[in-house]
């Protein structure tokens, strides 16, 4: 039996999210700023991001008479991130600084070993 598909997203799939350096940005400034207009990234880009389930489209909505909601007319279309685009932001962030860490010990190592050994030949 197939259990909530929607609860939880293993990071292996953040993976498999490929957006270019322009899409990152954009989806980077939707998330900043929580509710941008429809008309703030290409359709392209919209269809991409909704593929990935990083963006839901939203618009005001009213109750039709067979209490059905409807879209309500001339209402403003607007764009907001979902939490799988926080998560995708945290998890590349993350992914950037596991590749760094070692070097980054390795460089601070380095330094400390060629500043006690100035300190022993002018000693």
């Amino acid at each position: 039996m197939n259990k909530n598909i929607l609860t939880t997203t293993p990071s292996d799939d953040y993976d498999k999210i490929m957006l270019s350096f322009k899409e990152r940005r954009i989806l980077h400034r939707i998330l900043k700023k929580q509710e941008v207009p429809d008309t703030f990234c290409s359709d392209q880009q919209k269809e991409l991001f909704r593929r990935y389930q990083l963006i839901y489209i939203q618009q005001e909505q009213i109750i039709n008479k067979s209490g059905r909601p409807i879209p309500k007319p001339g209402a403003p279309i607007t764009i907001k991130p979902t939490d799988k685009t926080f998560r995708y932001f945290l998890y590349r962030k993350e992914d950037y600084f596991k590749g760094k860490l070692p070097v980054v010990i390795a460089l601070v190592a380095l330094i400390i070993s060629i500043f006690s050994l100035a300190l022993q030949f002018f000693s």
